[in-house]
């Protein structure tokens, strides 16, 4: 006899209840009107440093990337889009439209591995992406096949990581060198109050965006040392909700836990800072990579912030780091996709069609895009 498959009424506080909690990135956050803007915020602070050396801005790129900026024919979209998006953050300087598109594709870059252009309301469209094993690299998390005995899960999955990194700077590489008039590529981008629309994006920079929200998710997603230096196990996210409590992590790593993802909290400043100076170093490896030829920067910048420890597994407390009880801390379990399948989601991210759920997500959406406006207005 085959199991039975679980009902639901779909009682609207159980969709409050997900909706709260999906919420909480599997990573550092991506700005939304209920979640902290941490990957664009690492990025945006690499980004200056890079183009401001000792605080000093030039209204254009760097010497060199001239070489590689598309033609200037962007769509309304694109532009009115950059234009604010770079104007939130700095009015210094009047920055040149390549800067401008440079930052945004940047930006674009590091939010798409989250969204892939979906909105925070549509829930099952992200839940899909983010229950999709061959994702998990996406945030430098383990994958179902990431699992054995004396870190075989942990080196496996850190494969997997740095693997989508390289890919994803292969892509950038590729997408400067093609000719003037094709550096661009459409994707989808969601904007608040309006829905999902397709803008140009310098497709070099939106690839090495992807690469670098992979990179910074290597410190909220993998326990380190004190000094952070060496990744001593790499959480894990589907298997916990799928097994629950009983898991073994010597197999299958550490949960994935919600509380180093939260940027803003002061015990968390520490993971944010070192994701954000290694955003910034592998910039100007890929400047060296790039514009000087230079073909080890890569490589001995993700040696470096890659750099793995083994024999630190969970029977022996992974070598004493300090970062343990922060990780901790709102681990992932099967009691949150409990709570997902009470409004029909699977763990396959398909869900019963609900108009009145797909409603309420809507409505809820815009009550926290408001208060997060009006808490921003009286800042």
């Amino acid at each position: 006899m085959s199991p039975s498959r679980p009902r639901s009424s779909c009682p609207l506080w159980s969709a409050v209840v997900v909706f709260i909690f999906s919420l909480e990135a599997r990573a550092f956050s991506v700005g939304s009107g209920a979640s902290a803007a941490c990957h664009e915020l690492m990025i945006h602070e690499a980004f200056l440093d890079y183009i401001c050396p000792e605080g000093t801005c030039s209204p254009d790129l760097p010497a060199g990337w001239e070489l590689y900026q598309p033609d200037e024919h962007l769509d309304p979209a694109t532009r009115k889009i950059m234009d604010s998006e770079f104007g939130i953050f700095s009015d210094r300087v009047k920055f040149s439209w390549p800067v401008k598109l440079a930052h945004y594709s940047l930006r674009e870059g590091a939010r798409y591995n989250d969204t892939y252009g979906n909105g925070i309301s549509q829930f099952n469209d992200l839940r899909a992406i983010h229950l999709a094993d061959f994702n998990q690299a996406e945030h430098c998390l383990r994958s179902t096949m990431d699992f054995g005995p004396d870190g075989e899960g942990d080196v496996s999955a850190l494969k997997r990581c740095r693997g989508f990194i390289e890919e994803q700077i292969e892509e950038a590489i590729k997408a400067f060198e093609r000719s003037s008039i094709q550096r661009e590529e459409m994707v989808p981008v969601y904007i608040e109050f309006y829905g999902t629309i397709n803008v140009l994006l310098w497709g070099g920079f939106f690839h090495l965006g992807r690469a670098l929200h992979a990179l910074q998710d290597s410190y909220s997603h993998t326990i380190r040392s004190d000094d952070l230096s060496r990744i001593y196990s790499i959480t894990n996210y589907l298997s916990c909700i799928q097994n629950g409590k009983g898991i073994d992590h010597d197999l299958f790593g550490p949960c994935h836990s919600n509380a180093p993802d939260r940027c803003l909290a002061s015990e968390v400043e520490p993971l944010h800072d070192a994701a954000t100076d290694q955003t910034r170093l592998l910039l100007q490896a890929f400047t060296q990579r790039l514009i000087h030829g230079d073909q080890e920067a890569i490589k001995n910048r993700l040696d470096q912030a890659l750099a793995f420890q083994p024999g630190c597994r969970d029977s022996i407390g992974y070598c004493g780091s300090g970062w343990v009880p922060l990780f901790m801390k709102e681990v992932s379990l099967t009691d949150d996709l409990w709570i997902a399948n009470a409004i029909g989601c699977t763990t396959t991210g398909r869900g019963r069609d609900s108009s009145a759920t797909n409603l309420l997500f809507a409505l809820l959406e815009l009550i926290f895009l408001h208060r997060m406006r009006r808490k921003a207005a009286r800042r």
